[in-house]
């Protein structure tokens, strides 16, 4: 594959993402007004559970103890990462307003 079919093709498939994501958001929101309990299709069995969840807010707390600035570049980790961010090409864009 050039370059063009490998950016189309990945901008392609993010869409299809993004629109399976938003499906799958609206059925998941109807399963949860189903209530807690097991709820059987023919194939999948769906389990809507409820929790209580706690976290501890460790910035907040680490700022009441007033820590240095040395100490917390001291315990800063720093690492590459990589990432790929797709969006319209401007003469799509243009020719879709057209």
């Amino acid at each position: 594959m050039n370059t063009t079919q490998l950016v189309d093709t990945y901008g392609q498939l993010n869409a299809q993402i993004e629109a399976l994501e938003a499906q799958k958001a609206e059925v998941r929101q109807q399963l949860l007004e189903l209530g807690v309990g097991d709820h059987e299709g023919q194939v999948f069995v769906a389990k809507v559970i409820s929790s209580e969840r706690s976290t501890v807010d460790w910035k907040a707390v680490a700022a009441k103890f007033k820590p240095s600035v040395q100490l917390v570049t001291a315990h800063t980790k720093t690492a590459m990462i990589q990432s790929v961010r797709v969006s319209v090409s401007k003469a799509t864009a243009l020719s879709l307003v057209a």
